[in-house]
């Protein structure tokens, strides 16, 4: 009789170790088998809301991760298309010098005068 009890107790703790361990290496799918109406089906319960919170957080994230490296690839797509320009150019439109210790950048149109004054303004963002 002790036996039956002592099985019927430890392999539910066996099941909720084995799953737990299974969802915290990343199987947010692993089901958690337990199903009683004392504590050990409470914690099987709450294992589960963890497992699921995470799951919601995880897709968050990934759908985060997505649209920044779509961000990402336009900006990169921008840049190569710009250095594409600059190789052949038709017509030089601008370009730009060093700036004094001042900052500011000069045009080849009207040498000598700059279009902004110091770091942080928005027109000296070419």
């Amino acid at each position: 009789m002790s036996l039956v009890l002592l099985i019927r107790f430890t392999r539910p703790l066996k099941d909720l170790q084995s799953g737990s361990e299974k969802i915290a290496a990343g199987h947010l799918d692993h089901p958690i088998n337990v199903h009683r109406r004392d504590e050990l089906g409470a914690l099987a319960a709450k294992l589960l809301t963890m497992r699921d919170a995470v799951k919601e957080k995880v897709g968050s994230l990934e759908s985060e991760i997505t649209k920044i490296q779509q961000v990402f690839f336009n900006i990169l797509k921008n840049c190569a298309e710009a250095m594409q320009e600059l190789d052949h150019p038709e017509e030089p439109v601008f370009h730009l010098r060093v700036a004094p210790p001042q900052g500011g950048f000069c045009s080849n149109r009207n040498p000598g005068q700059w279009a902004g004054h110091g770091r942080g303004n928005p027109e000296t963002i070419i």
